[in-house]
Formats: C-alpha cells, structure tokens, sequence
C-alpha cells in the first residue's frame, strides 16, 4: 500500500526522523488513498472520544484499530490498512527506519469536527500487549486524508519546539520518534467549516523491557 518512493527511500526516510519529524507527500498509492477517504467519509462506524483534564483536552471522533479492537463494520479499505501495517516486512520497515525493533501498530482513523483537538502532548504511553507484558509506542505515523482543507478552519498539527505547523493535505504521511521532547498538539477545528478532517492516527510500537526481580536469600 506505500507509496515506492517510501518503500524504497529508506536511508533518507532514517535521516530525515533526525529532523525532528518527517513529512511525506504522496505516502500510499493513489488508488488505496482514494478509496480509503471515500470508505471513512462515508461510514456511521464513528465513537466519539472525549477527554478533559486540568492540562490537557482530547476530543474527536475514532474508529479504532489495534489489539483487542471490534473490527466489525469497520470499513474494509481500514482493515487492510491495518493488516499491512502489521505485516512483517512493514514491522522489518519500521525497524530498519526508526532504529527500533517495532512488533505491532496501534491506532484508527480520527475524524475531528467542530472545536475538536487535542492539546499538548508527547505520545509517550504505555500499553499492554496480547501476551503479558507492556508495549510502548516508539514511533508516530500521522497520515491526512483531508482534501482542500484551508488552514483558517484550524486543525493543523503543531510542532513545539522548534515551532511548526503542518496543514492535513490529502495522502501525506507526517512520522516521528515518540520521546520526552516529541511535543506537539492539533488546533481545534473552526466552527462551520464545510469539510471533514480524516486522518489515520497510530503508533508502532515495541516492548518495554521490565527488569526481573532478583530473589533475595533469606
């Protein structure tokens, strides 16, 4: 489903995570980008997600994807998204790109509408695996399937520092390594604004090695 140029650009794809984000233009093949924003903008499969803390706000709408995730009625051209993004040779992909032996995808489509958005965060967070254990997410995969969206009607990602902003276009894929310093937030979207913001938002993610315990001699 990617695009050959990212298949193919993997040195420049590990050099440019250096950056500290990258951004792709043309991320999947036309005819899968196409389909995919055509399936989500016309499906009901949609759960409102919400929540609101002292320094932090989260509000859009998601179909997840991802261990343990209902895949029912999730829209087929998802569903194979996910599929090749937890194939072995995207997983080997992953790898080779970010330095970081990556073992699952996690994530789903987001659909942000009036006032929603997501203030500052770094997608630092653990979660638990199929098989005992923690995950942790190493690296960020942001892909846009909004078309002719116009900054003024907001939800543009922002980079912290240095300072960035990145309007959704259509089929551009924005990746960077998950750390303490990956700080970045999506403006909320303007009130009335005629189109949807579709995205596909996820992690991959690799296992959080815990120390054993050492027993004691009494």
């Amino acid at each position: 489903m990617f695009s050959r140029a990212l298949l193919e650009n993997r040195d420049a794809i590990k050099d440019g995570l250096r950056g500290p984000y990258l951004v792709i233009r043309d991320a999947l093949e036309p005819d899968k980008a196409e389909r995919l924003h055509a399936e989500l903008a016309g499906t009901a499969r949609w759960e409102r997600q919400s929540v609101t803390q002292r320094n932090f706000r989260y509000q859009r709408q998601q179909i997840r994807i991802g261990s343990g995730a209902d895949l029912n009625d999730v829209p087929a051209s998802l569903v194979e998204l996910y599929r090749f993004l937890t194939s072995a040779a995207t997983l080997q992909w992953a790898h080779e790109v970010s330095g970081r032996r990556c073992v699952d995808f996690m994530g789903g489509a987001a659909l942000y509408g009036h006032g929603d958005g997501i203030s500052l965060h770094n997608d630092f967070m653990p979660h638990d695996g199929d098989h005992g254990g923690k995950l942790i997410r190493a690296m960020t995969f942001n892909y846009y399937l909004t078309k002719e969206w116009r900054p003024e009607w907001g939800g543009t990602f922002v980079w912290d520092k240095p300072r960035a902003t990145i309007v959704p276009e259509f089929n551009t894929l924005v990746l960077f390594l998950v750390g303490p310093r990956s700080l970045h937030w999506v403006e909320p979207v303007a009130d009335n604004v005629p189109a949807q913001r579709l995205a596909i938002t996820g992690w991959f993610m690799r296992r959080r090695d815990v120390p054993r315990r050492r027993l004691q001699p009494r």
